[in-house]
């Protein structure tokens, strides 16, 4: 029964440099590296990140996107359909980049189940299987 909208899927390089431009412009190079990735190094660009909202926000992207039924619906279902929130506030040290409960990646239904029970950034999810895989290749 609740209604999300998509805001923002595939972003072309063209279309995400005028972004990162225009974040630059007006929060300056640091503050605009943890707001919104370089051309070239969008999710978005990839066709894996897509921005959610809803409309009693206007279709905004906020933090209050978490607080309303549809982003907690989403926190707890988008694993179920093999998508993760890639950016929570509390991982910012390890993401690089501020809170964004609006962003979620597709990682398929298994990664995405492992990580929702691991509770931790992907970054920190891919160096967990990189060393489990690097120990079964070394066990004979």
């Amino acid at each position: 029964g609740l209604a999300l909208v998509a805001v923002s899927g595939y972003r072309s390089y063209s279309k995400q440099k005028t972004l990162y431009t225009r974040s630059v412009e007006r929060n300056g190079q640091e503050k605009a590296d943890t707001m919104s990735a370089r051309p070239g190094a969008s999710e978005h660009q990839l066709g894996l990140g897509i921005d959610l909202s809803c409309a009693s926000l206007d279709n905004d992207l906020t933090s209050k996107f978490a607080r309303k039924a549809e982003g907690k619906w989403v926190a707890e279902h988008c694993a179920e359909y093999g998508f993760i929130i890639r950016y929570k506030a509390e991982w910012s040290d390890i993401t690089g980049y501020q809170g964004e409960p609006w962003h979620i990646r597709y990682v398929g239904t298994l990664h995405a189940t492992w990580i929702a029970q691991m509770d931790v950034p992907f970054e920190t999810y891919l160096a967990y299987l990189e060393l489990v895989w690097k120990q079964q290749a070394a066990t004979p």
